[in-house]
């Protein structure tokens, strides 16, 4: 099982990279430049298997279910690694699939048998890498792969309580490094304090600062209020907003200070308690 999880991880790094390559995009976070899992232009393979369509391939430390990250000639991961029990953040080079640089940012790779902390896709913007793991571990470097910055989400806002393994993935946009954590009132499963809050934290990306951390209340109950998805921006008749999904609603926020703008959810009106929310909202014209 082990072995085939590595040849599936390192497969896919090698299918993105081909892929882009053809029109010399970036796909700077998670569900690329338009936010919504496509790209403008290019050509792309429609059928490949292990030899064909293949540019390279690249071994893995170990499982991951984060997305990769591609801009200019570089790929970013996260990664876990059993043996040595600790979570690890790589650089390909895009061309070549050779390794530039790897870091081992943690120790504690999971908490239990069916998920791990490598799940949350990095962030770029052409100058700081952005990594987080579900374990609240967040780490900046430079393309060179010279850190940055780091901090630690659960030591500076307190452990997070979700039943499966936080992997929301950050949000960069405007110069704002955008992270949103929807997790239960009361601990969950064990993990957690006595009392936790909901909120949206947008960092500076450069220096790892906080700009804002927002409260983001919810009337949803037990595992209803978790949410796995990632904030999205979105811009309507020349208003910028951020978009959150979780905890029985959706609602719209100011990218400036967090303020929430508006809010919608009718879908559980009887406040099923195990309606967690894993799939992220796409935006359209409006």
């Amino acid at each position: 099982m082990k072995t085939h999880t590595l040849k599936h991880v390192s497969f896919l790094i090698l299918l993105f990279a081909a892929s882009l390559s053809a029109s010399g995009a970036n796909w700077g976070q998670w569900r690329g430049p338009n936010f919504n899992g496509s790209t403008d232009g290019g050509s792309y393979p429609t059928n490949w298997s292990k030899t064909e369509n293949v540019a390279w391939s690249a071994e893995m430390p170990g499982p991951s279910a984060a997305s990769p990250i591609v801009w200019g000639d570089h790929v970013f991961i996260s990664s876990a690694k059993p043996e040595t029990d600790s979570l690890h953040a790589l650089c390909f080079d895009r061309n070549s699939g050779k390794l530039l640089w790897e870091h081992q940012v943690g120790n504690g790779y999971r908490r239990d048998d069916r998920s791990d902390y490598a799940s949350c896709s990095p962030a770029t913007d052409g100058e700081i890498v952005v990594f987080f793991y579900g374990n609240g571990l967040m780490h900046a470097y430079d393309f060179k792969g010279n850190e940055v910055w780091k901090r630690n989400i659960e030591t500076d806002y307190g452990k997070l309580a979700f039943g499966w393994t936080p992997s929301t993935s950050p949000l960069l946009v405007d110069g704002r490094l955008i992270l949103q954590i929807l997790q239960r009132d009361v601990p969950a499963w064990g993990h957690g304090e006595a009392h936790n809050e909901s909120y949206l934290l947008a960092l500076n990306p450069k220096t790892g600062e906080e700009l804002y951390r927002t409260l983001r209340p919810s009337k949803a109950t037990a595992e209803s209020m978790e949410a796995f998805t990632t904030p999205v921006p979105f811009e309507h008749g020349g208003r910028k907003e951020i978009l959150v999904v979780g905890g029985d609603a959706i609602s719209g926020h100011n990218p400036a200070n967090g303020e929430e703008l508006w809010r919608w959810g009718t879908w559980n009106p009887t406040r099923i308690g195990h309606w967690r929310l894993v799939p992220s909202p796409v935006a359209g014209d409006g």
